[in-house]
């Protein structure tokens, strides 16, 4: 059975272009969090994301949301809920989230051009 890495056929060059580009996510999701934390919450979905979330982890205070909101993706609002129970209620834990899913998604978008393309 070969491994997922084999079938990949990732190089020793290919774990430094991942790195850079985790470096480089990384960096720019700080950057975003950071001005998010400086000029508060600008977007409403980002609002809806959160009733969403307190849904989810069982702290929806005064029906906020509620049901008739639950239209947006359960995956986010759901991990984001699990923060809300482990951490704290705050806009914080969104952000976290996007932002894990923003680099894992530039990294598997690199590995998916890996598999997919030619070198030069």
């Amino acid at each position: 059975m070969k491994s997922l890495l084999s079938d990949l056929n990732i190089k020793r060059i290919d774990y430094v272009y991942l790195l850079i580009i985790f470096i480089f996510s990384f960096t720019l999701f700080a950057i975003k969090a950071m001005g998010y934390r400086v000029i508060g919450v600008p977007d409403s979905d980002v609002i809806i994301y959160l009733c969403n979330s307190l849904y989810y982890a069982g702290l929806n205070v005064n029906d906020i949301g509620g049901v008739g909101y639950l239209y947006c993706s359960p995956v986010i609002c759901f991990l984001t809920g699990i923060l809300f129970r482990l951490w704290h209620v705050s806009p914080t834990p969104i952000f976290i989230v996007t932002g894990g899913f923003e680099i894992l998604g530039s990294l598997g978008l690199y590995l998916l051009f890996k598999s997919r393309f030619n070198s030069i």
